[in-house]
């Protein structure tokens, strides 16, 4: 049996999740794609790892894959989830006594101090790390440069990541993979008929509150809108992790009178994304950094094209400007949205583009496959 982990090296609380988020809804592609490589590949003994507030190891087992929890141990008590500060001796002892042949780390840009270390006894062992990076913001110190460079080869999702990285003189001779996200798309699919049943512009915008994600461009687009005259809705759904943000977002929309048009959903678990991707007309990402982001896939998958900001990343990678979504600027959503909605034919041509897209170029098939190589060429 070959041992493969993929390890997140973090609590639910580092992230602003709930524990039970971790079982059921994050990272769901790799979850899924590690899926369907260990039905192919019996040989294969699968787990996915994350560190715990609670003082005991233990497991769940996830359809085929375990998932299996490490109590955190640095910080013990203060900031004891405080991100890229957790340490976990459980998870350390376990790979010095249990060693997976092959580790999948999935951590942000700049690791943290335990990824170095638990990278360093991966080499000793004579085994192999691939770090799995979801942003391009890479770390230049010493010791990232070193865990980087040691490693058999970097994920990341887009090939603007890899661009991005690639450009970097610390980077730039690496081995350096596109591992695109994939998305279930039993859950993930459109209703029958998306043409419009009524004259509400339905808009909504997924992800936590916060300042980087920028919802108060969200909200100026519907005062404009409803200024001229559409009859607009917009629901924000995602945990919250800015009190002081989400006040002043309140407070916006108070001062536009957008109260019936602009509401507060909260987290929702991803089953029930579903319906409110089928039932909205448009998706909106208007930040200015974003990294692959699956909830873009998701919605394309349910009939729900994205406007997104040029320039953002992962907006780039996957959005094609009036095929499948709009790429726009800060100055250019406004009217670009509103031009959209005056045609309901190219609205829903984008609508069945969108859904084709993620048919050919995001689906869990591709996400396996591209795995499956990296394993097999890790394990050598």
């Amino acid at each position: 049996m070959k041992s493969i982990s993929l390890l997140h090296p973090f609590s639910a609380q580092a992230i602003g999740l709930q524990e039970d988020d971790l079982y059921h809804s994050h990272s769901k592609a790799q979850e899924l794609a590690l899926q369907k490589i260990q039905d192919q590949q019996p040989i294969y003994h699968i787990s996915i790892d994350y560190f715990t507030g609670k003082w005991i190891p233990y497991q769940k087992q996830v359809v085929n894959l375990k998932k299996q929890f490490w109590p955190v141990t640095k910080p013990l008590f203060k900031q004891r989830h405080q991100w890229r500060k957790q340490e976990s001796l459980w998870h350390y002892k376990h790979q010095q006594q249990h060693p997976a042949e092959v580790t999948i780390i999935n951590m942000s840009g700049h690791g943290s101090k335990y990824t170095f270390k638990l990278a360093e006894l991966i080499q000793q062992q004579g085994l192999t790390y691939i770090p799995m990076v979801g942003g391009i913001h890479m770390s230049t110190h010493p010791k990232a440069v070193e865990y980087y460079g040691n490693a058999h080869h970097i994920l990341v999702h887009t090939q603007v990541q890899k661009d991005a990285l690639q450009a970097q003189e610390e980077f730039r001779d690496l081995d350096i993979r596109v591992l695109p996200l994939g998305v279930n798309q039993n859950l993930f699919k459109p209703t029958q008929d998306q043409m419009r049943e009524d004259e509400m512009l339905k808009l909504i915008q997924v992800g936590r509150i916060s300042r980087l994600k920028q919802l108060e461009h969200s909200i100026h687009l519907v005062k404009t809108l409803k200024a001229q005259q559409v009859n607009v809705q917009l629901k924000l759904i995602g945990f919250l992790s800015d009190e002081v943000y989400y006040q002043e977002l309140l407070s916006l929309v108070d001062e536009f009178n957008l109260n019936q048009e602009v509401q507060f959903i909260g987290n929702v678990a991803q089953e029930d994304l579903v319906k409110f991707y089928q039932d909205s007309d448009l998706l909106l990402i208007p930040s200015q950094h974003e990294s692959f982001g699956m909830v873009m896939v998701e919605a394309m998958a349910c009939g729900c094209p994205v406007v997104g900001y040029k320039g953002a990343g992962g907006t780039d990678e996957i959005i094609q400007h009036n095929y499948n979504g709009l790429l726009v600027t800060p100055e250019t959503m406004q009217t670009s949205v509103l031009e959209l909605w005056k045609s309901p034919v190219d609205l829903k041509q984008i609508k069945e583009n969108a859904v084709a897209s993620v048919h050919e170029k995001w689906s869990i098939n591709k996400t396996a496959q591209r795995l499956q190589n990296s394993i097999t060429d890790a394990i050598g």
